[in-house]
């Protein structure tokens, strides 16, 4: 019976860890995937509504993860410069997913977060740039 126990404890607790951290993991991919489609969707028909696409991806980072594993990093570009009809949006979304039961300033000092990034490239088509 003890030797059940203890080989149980030495199995299901790091396969329960393995579990938990797959999943947040997870949840970071598809929320910054998520992100990077939508920010391109809505750049390349709009690159002065990069506020919208901010939010948009504060919406999905909010619906896919908890509040205290953060929000991810958003960044542009057009291929080739400058950006114009037919050109390629090439959208970039970065965050870092701590890995759980850590906290998450003992996680930063530590560097136990793992890096997630997500890209996504979109045809610019009908670009409105507005001159205010």
């Amino acid at each position: 019976m003890v030797e059940f126990i203890m080989l149980a404890t030495v199995v299901l607790v790091p396969l329960a860890y393995l579990i938990l951290t797959l999943a947040s993991l997870q949840a970071a991919v598809f929320a910054s995937e998520a992100s990077a489609r939508d920010a391109a969707y809505i750049l390349s028909h709009d690159l002065t509504a990069e506020n919208l696409a901010i939010e948009q991806l504060d919406a999905n980072f909010s619906s896919y993860l908890r509040e205290e594993q953060g929000t991810g990093k958003l960044s542009y570009r057009c291929d080739p410069m400058p950006c114009a009809v037919g050109s390629l949006l090439l959208v970039r979304v970065e965050t870092a997913v701590p890995l759980p039961l850590i906290p998450g300033d003992f996680a930063q000092t530590l560097g136990a977060e793992l890096p997630v990034v997500a890209e996504y490239a979109f045809p610019v088509e009908g670009l409105v740039i507005r001159h205010e």
